[in-house]
């Protein structure tokens, strides 16, 4: 049910991403990178710990957007991923098995 509903919304989201953008080869790989990110974050299997990733994907984002130049932004969001990484392997919400 999860992996349909997650496959539906990707293509809605192609779709209408499609719709607006020129279509190139790489077009989603930005967006994929920052999913990745929240996945990590948050941690794998774990509805929670992926809405409080992307929360603090978008604080992060946002502060050092607003802070610095937003040319930076992307570099601060990858140090969390490491920061997260080296400090919770299993993500700030790690999912029960």
């Amino acid at each position: 049910m999860t992996f349909g509903l997650g496959c539906g919304l990707a293509g809605l989201s192609g779709g209408l991403l499609g719709a607006t953008a020129m279509a190139y080869p790489f077009m989603g790989q930005a967006i994929a990178i920052k999913a990745f990110a929240v996945i990590i974050r948050g941690g794998l299997g774990s509805v929670p710990g992926a809405i409080l990733g992307g929360m603090a994907l978008g604080l992060v984002e946002a502060i050092a957007g607003g802070l610095l130049s937003t040319e930076y932004k992307d570099l601060f969001s990858y140090t969390v991923i490491i920061s997260v990484l080296l400090f919770r392997p299993s993500g700030l919400v790690s999912a029960r098995q």
